[in-house]
């Protein structure tokens, strides 16, 4: 028989007949209420660019299923969860987010991060451990009170500024304006792009950083 005490007293340790006091108090908090920031958190990956983020959320989802990984995806096409789909419609806002990092089963997640989401509600994470900018074009322009490429920067750029210190922030080498994203970037900052002689991730390599080359058929 086993007795189990949903409620233990505290009073036999903190004032005990025989013996000394133990401070049992504080361990038990200690382990209700962790200290460390990274408990109840799991890897985020959050998408953003005027073209492309659709197509980058189902890619980076496939590769971490692939892993082993069960991934929260949310997107303008569904919202997926270890590959199942659960809504579909558009869920690139941060109430999608939102659905995504509720789920207990989810082990990282994988947002896609459209413009009109963030003018109306911002992100739906504090932070995340990728933050990735594809480009900046004029489609759309006019919505949400966006009339020019810069205000529409100004507006991707959040998304990199919401890595954490010690995340990844990828960019897009052949964009200007995404390329100044990179002041907001609190971690490592990794460029791509299709121009084998781009000049900026020439300078990035050469100044110790990362970059992903451009990939070419082969003639």
């Amino acid at each position: 028989m086993v007795e189990v005490n949903a409620g233990p007293g505290f009073r036999m340790h903190l004032s005990p007949t025989h013996g000394e006091c133990r401070d049992v108090g504080r361990p038990v908090i200690d382990m209700l209420f962790p200290d460390s920031e990274s408990i109840g958190r799991i890897p985020i990956a959050a998408v953003t660019g005027t073209n492309g983020k659709t197509t980058t959320v189902r890619l980076l989802s496939h590769l971490l299923r692939q892993a082993g990984r069960n991934v929260g995806m949310a997107c303008t096409g569904a919202i997926e969860i270890d590959n199942h789909v659960i809504l579909r419609g558009d869920y690139s806002g941060p109430h999608a987010a939102e659905i995504v990092l509720r789920e207990p089963t989810v082990e990282c997640a994988v947002l896609e991060v459209a413009r009109g989401g963030i003018m109306r509600r911002g992100l739906g994470f504090d932070e995340c451990d990728v933050g990735v900018l594809l480009n900046i074009a004029s489609d759309h322009l006019g919505e949400h009170d966006i009339h020019t490429l810069d205000e529409l920067a100004r507006c991707k750029t959040v998304v990199i500024d919401a890595v954490r210190q010690g995340g990844t922030a990828v960019l897009n080498a052949d964009d200007p304006r995404v390329l100044e994203g990179q002041q907001w970037a609190r971690g490592e900052i990794i460029f791509f792009t299709l121009d084998p002689n781009s000049r900026p991730v020439r300078q990035h390599v050469h100044e110790q950083g990362v970059a992903l080359p451009s990939i070419t058929s082969a003639s």
